[in-house]
């Protein structure tokens, strides 16, 4: 369905705008496809691992702050 609206907008500019030429449906996907897969070699896992370390050292950082505020209300 979407191939054929694509062709449809296409031929409608077209009649209004036939020096403004629309690209296929299938240029429209090879070129979507060639940035996703191009986004998808960029992806580094070892930077996926660093957030997850920062994310565990917020952690222990947010517990450890939890635990001396609680030190500190108990020798009052």
């Amino acid at each position: 369905v979407l191939v054929e609206i694509t062709e449809c907008v296409a031929n409608i500019r077209g009649v209004f705008q036939p020096d403004f030429a629309l690209p296929t449906f299938e240029e429209i996907k090879r070129v979507v496809q060639d940035e996703w897969n191009e986004e998808m070699g960029n992806i580094n896992p070892d930077k996926a691992n660093v957030a997850s370390s920062v994310i565990d050292e917020a952690k222990a950082d947010d517990a450890a702050d939890a635990s001396n505020a609680n030190n500190a209300h108990n020798v009052r």
